[in-house]
């Protein structure tokens, strides 16, 4: 990751990297449910029907809440709005790991997700402000990394600590890290009112922004059947290879090992490659690649370690790989006093479609009576379809005269 970073000014690395860290610990909460799903299931004595919807009542949560903040995200300091929804969410994890029930457990990631919902397109929205175009997919590859760290450094360390302490435990760790990063944040965080100028942004305004015909409402399209398509195999690949394969904790923790260690490299240099070659060809190329894993990943039936591992570590690589390009892209397709509001509504509605993606895959599949996985490849056969009609729509997103 250093090296990419060597291509970026030096006054773009320090917040690029506090950037990435308050990301990881916001996807890290997020992923780590579901590594934990087994445990989670156990403790609580739910089915993985009621398990996907745990995981969707974040995502909607995150969804809905991102909508009503594009309505005045951009209205606002980025710095204060990013430490305040940071905080909140902060709270909220710290609420799941105290969760005395089910029902608490799911009001908690519906908190939760009502803040970390925003976070992530807050983030993109500081780097387009702060980093040019033409290095804009680099930067993004450096923060998408935070998905990567969180696979190679976080799960692996939340299903070690989770083993002698439970599913709880971290929660717990997660929240004490997060509050050194808030912490640090008033420090390294410098005030970004550019985008405001002498104009507010109207309520509803960005409805309007976001539908009108043209690339914003081509982008919008694209991210939320790309999304969609995704989180009907993500949510489920820890629970299939424990109940299907036969991993244990300790084997998973490999899966989430190796793939972030792969996606760790993958996703700096998929980045300078898009800026290199071109954004557009660059997603193409990962949207047909990634159905290679996905296909593989939902077939498998007892298979050796190494061959699970293999696959996973492509899927990882691949999808996560689709994501620089592609917002790189998007954020040149409205104008920046609408860019923060614009990330904001297009972050919600993927977290929409990635609760329906997790609510489909939860219908689809079930469970036989030694809890193994049915309907796994009909899964993984929608999954594929979904993601290639991205391919109709990335041509269409073209670049403002005044959006860079």
């Amino acid at each position: 990751m250093s090296i990419h970073l060597s291509h970026m000014k030096n006054k773009e690395t320090p917040l690029l990297l506090l950037l990435a860290a308050i990301q990881f610990t916001n996807i890290l909460d997020f992923m780590i449910m579901m590594p934990m799903g087994k445990q989670i299931m156990e403790y609580y004595d739910i089915t993985n029907t009621a398990f996907n919807f745990l995981v969707a009542s974040y995502v909607f949560a995150a969804g809905l809440s991102g909508i009503v903040a594009a309505n005045f995200l951009d209205n606002f300091d980025r710095r204060n709005s990013l430490i305040f929804t940071y905080g909140g969410f902060l709270v909220g994890t710290f609420l799941c790991a105290v969760a005395p029930s089910f029902a608490f457990l799911i009001t908690a990631r519906i908190f939760t997700g009502i803040f970390g919902g925003i976070i992530g397109a807050q983030i993109l929205a500081i780097i387009a402000d702060v980093v040019p175009f033409e290095r804009r997919a680099s930067a993004m590859g450096v923060t998408m990394a935070s998905f990567s760290l969180a696979s190679v450094i976080g799960v692996p360390m939340g299903i070690f600590i989770s083993e002698p302490w439970g599913w709880k435990a971290p929660f717990f760790l997660i929240a004490g890290v997060g509050v050194l990063v808030w912490i640090y944040s008033f420090k390294m965080i410098p005030s970004l009112k550019s985008h405001l100028g002498n104009k507010r942004n109207k309520a509803f305004e960005i409805f309007s922004v976001a539908f009108r015909k043209g690339s914003p409402r081509v982008a919008l399209i694209m991210m939320v059947i790309m999304t969609t398509g995704h989180f009907m195999v993500v949510p489920n690949i820890a629970n299939f290879v424990q109940f299907n394969l036969g991993f244990t904790e300790r084997e998973l923790l490999l899966v989430y090992l190796i793939g972030g260690l792969v996606s760790l490299f993958s996703n700096p240099f998929v980045g300078k490659q898009a800026d290199r070659f071109g954004k557009q060809k660059v997603f193409v190329i990962m949207v047909l690649l990634n159905s290679i894993p996905i296909l593989l990943l939902t077939n498998l039936q007892a298979s050796g370690m190494v061959l699970t591992l293999c696959i996973t570590a492509m899927f990882f690589a691949f999808s996560s790989g689709r994501f620089s390009p592609a917002q790189a892209l998007i954020t040149q397709a409205v104008e920046p006093r609408f860019r923060g509001s614009f990330m904001s509504f297009l972050s919600a509605m993927q977290q929409i479609g990635a609760g329906i993606g997790a609510v489909i895959s939860g219908l689809v599949m079930s469970q036989a009576p030694d809890k193994s996985y049915i309907g796994f490849p009909m899964v993984g056969v929608i999954s594929v379809i979904v993601g290639l009609t991205c391919l109709f729509f990335i041509g269409k997103i073209k670049p403002l005269p005044s959006s860079n």
